[in-house]
């Protein structure tokens, strides 16, 4: 521990167990060897002692990965208030009495989080720079009520008032985050469908480029995500079936319609300028193609030994069921992704969101409102910032939409509702593409007609296989739904 305040002395004895336990700690399956409080860098808080803290978490392979961890000083008063009702943010006890804790739940703090933000301010501390600021105009409501969203995610966030929402990013990457590159530039586009960037947290240490330590949107006024939304919509559709003859989508179609269509349009800002190497479209060759395959292939072989391996225990009877159908025909798989290799494919890429499903899309008034542009968070930011064909993002979404039917079709299973939704699922996914490529027709990045079923089929396959993974690690009941996305490929893509 470098430099650091002594109020935080002894804070690190604890550090390891307390950031492997939280939500937003990326390495999970990793064994932690040490954790260190590199810097503490003061934060100016009226009435309170508070800290950015770099934490340094150092794993038993030799790697280490950097943390966010806003820190501060709490009494025996405040930390007893702290214990009772929020004590996944005490980080360390004190002998006092006190404790030091994680500084995103104290109202304070985020007020001047904000306000630094608002004076582009900049706070120097050993070799470390925090660069706080504003990406447009003047702030607005800098001294609306905080309120940090205590569901622990991948990152943090603190919305204030209905002005803004600032996401304090945890794991700290090398360079500009996707999210806040993405975002400025939709911004600075006039795309009216994503979060406008109103400023931002940057740090500079060490030589390093700059890190994204913070990320300032404006507020979105939402009825909640895309997900429930339709999981609502699919459960009202699984109680009360459409009568024969009507239409298996109702008034989603236009729904569905328009969430194609914003999808689309987005796509066509982040391909609006071809005067900037990062974001300009460019032909996806052969050689690219390959690389694509080979990463897929070396997850699909993962993905089945692990499934394999779990069979006969551990695997769900409905998950082991289709393994044995799918295990025999992993080599039909790999001659599919031969084929994508083989034949010639006349498509471009763009910057694309990278992680889109129902859930990264909010449902405003009557509209939709695309969030999160960080992309897939186990990927390293170099491939999160790679550019892939805009079909990534529109396979991504029919998987989510298979997703949701099939977890509805779990909640009310009856014949009738199974068949409904399996209609409701078909007709959905046949509207947002044709909506998409409506929205898209002439676009110079567009894959060629011809094409187009072979992008999605590869994209399609390289998301089932990464869902299977993230369900065997994560939610083991699910797996069965990208399993049965696979069963659908293969028998999709099986020669006439």
């Amino acid at each position: 521990m470098s430099d650091v305040d002594p109020d935080l002395s002894g804070v690190e004895a604890g550090l390891a167990s307390y950031v492997a336990a939280r939500r937003w700690f990326r390495g999970k399956a990793r064994s932690i060897a040490a954790a260190t409080l590199r810097d503490a860098i003061p934060l100016p808080v009226d009435g309170r002692r508070a800290w950015i803290g770099l934490v340094d978490v150092a794993y038993a392979d030799g790697a280490t990965d950097p943390y966010t961890l806003p820190l501060m000083t709490v009494d025996a008063e405040q930390a007893a208030a702290i214990r009772r009702e929020r004590p996944h943010l005490v980080v360390r006890e004190r002998a006092d009495g006190g404790a030091v804790v994680d500084a995103v739940g104290d109202a304070r703090v985020l007020r001047a989080l904000l306000a630094l933000i608002g004076r582009d301010a900049v706070i120097e501390h050993g070799g470390s720079v925090l660069r706080f600021r504003r990406t447009a105009r003047a702030l607005e409501a800098v001294d609306a009520e905080p309120r940090p969203i205590d569901v622990e995610q991948s990152n943090t966030s603190v919305v204030y008032g209905q002005s803004y929402i600032l996401k304090v990013i945890r794991k700290i990457d090398e360079g500009v985050s996707a999210d806040l590159e993405m975002g400025e530039f939709l911004t600075h586009a006039g795309y009216a469908h994503a979060p406008a960037v109103a400023g931002a947290i940057d740090l500079a240490y060490g030589g390093a480029e700059p890190a994204t330590l913070g990320i300032l949107h404006g507020f979105v006024r939402n009825r909640g995500d895309a997900w429930a939304f339709f999981l609502g919509r699919l459960a009202q559709i699984a109680e009360r079936p459409p009568a024969p003859g009507a239409d298996p989508l109702g008034d989603d179609r236009a729904r569905v319609r328009l969430l194609a269509t914003r999808v689309a349009e987005m796509h066509v800002a982040l391909a609006s300028r071809s005067d900037l190497a990062a974001f300009a479209p460019e032909p996806i060759t052969r050689g690219e193609r390959e690389r694509m395959v080979e990463a897929v292939r070396g997850s699909l072989r993962t993905a089945f030994a692990e499934l394999t391996g779990r069979r006969g225990s551990a695997l769900p009877a409905d998950a082991a069921s289709l393994v044995a159908v799918l295990a025999p025909r992993a080599r039909d798989f790999e001659a599919r992704l031969d084929r994508f290799i083989t034949r010639e494919v006349a498509a471009w890429k763009t910057r694309v969101h990278g992680d889109l499903h129902l859930g990264q899309v909010l449902v405003s008034d009557d509209d939709f409102v695309i969030i999160d542009f960080e992309g897939e968070p186990a990927r390293p930011l170099s491939e999160r910032k790679a550019k892939r064909s805009p079909l990534a993002d529109v396979a991504g979404l029919l998987r989510s939409l298979h997703y949701a039917t099939v977890a509805a079709a779990r909640a009310r299973g009856t014949p009738e509702a199974r068949g409904a939704l399996q209609a409701w699922h078909v007709e959905s996914s046949r509207e947002l593409q044709r909506a998409y490529f409506a929205g898209t027709r002439g676009q110079s990045f567009q894959t060629a007609p011809g094409d187009v079923q072979a992008m999605l089929d590869f994209y399609a396959l390289e998301k089932c296989v990464y869902e299977v993974l993230y369900e065997l690690n994560n939610r083991p009941d699910w797996v069965a739904i990208p399993l049965a996305g696979l069963a659908e490929w293969i028998e999709r893509t099986d020669d006439p």
